[in-house]
């Protein structure tokens, strides 16, 4: 879907323009450090989420002829929340789209390592309080992202949904856990 648009996008460069594709997690640093061998200027643009562009900018460090941009699109869309202000969340919200929340422990806590399941309950707060419950959604970068040591993987789904429900009713955890991203996949034909 997104590849096309880029190809089009890069048809028009004047620059020689390589588009390649990460396959797992440490893969976008891999590619990265490839390029950084070379002696001359290369630009590289992550088209994906925190847990991508964090893997291409820290193969940058200490590499003068890379620099690094970003095309937010990653499953989360978390730097809606984190860089841009919240007039950019109520036009998604206005438009029906999708924010996934961000897990990043970085991005939770100003003492990341403290981070925990609770602070993404704040995090979910930000976010409510601007009318977003038709708008959020789970969207941790599972495969990329420094995640709160309460939370190493997909099996603390089910501890973070107890802990939405203290503090939510049901029917608005399950638009954030599942029924808004669902929505918006069957709205864009994806499910």
């Amino acid at each position: 879907m997104l590849r096309p648009r880029i190809q089009t996008a890069a048809a028009q460069c004047a620059d020689e323009v390589e588009i390649l594709e990460t396959t797992r997690p440490g893969h976008a640093r891999e590619l990265a450090e490839q390029f950084a061998k070379a002696a001359e200027p290369v630009w590289l643009y992550a088209c994906g989420g925190d847990g991508t562009f964090n893997e291409m900018v820290q193969a940058a460090v200490g590499h003068p002829n890379l620099s690094v941009g970003l095309v937010p699109c990653g499953s989360g869309n978390d730097f809606v929340r984190n860089f841009a202000p919240k007039e950019q969340f109520l036009a998604i919200r206005d438009r029906g789209g999708l924010v996934g929340l961000n897990f990043f422990q970085s991005f939770l806590n100003d003492c990341p390592q403290e981070a925990s399941r609770e602070d993404v309950l704040r995090h979910a707060e930000y976010f409510l309080a601007l009318g977003g419950e038709d708008t959020l959604a789970m969207g941790g970068d599972w495969d990329g992202a420094e995640l709160p040591p309460d939370m190493p993987g997909l099996s603390a789904i089910p501890a973070l949904y107890e802990l939405f429900l203290r503090h939510y009713p049901e029917p608005v955890v399950e638009k954030l856990f599942y029924g808004n991203a669902a929505r918006l996949f069957r709205q864009e034909n994806l499910l």
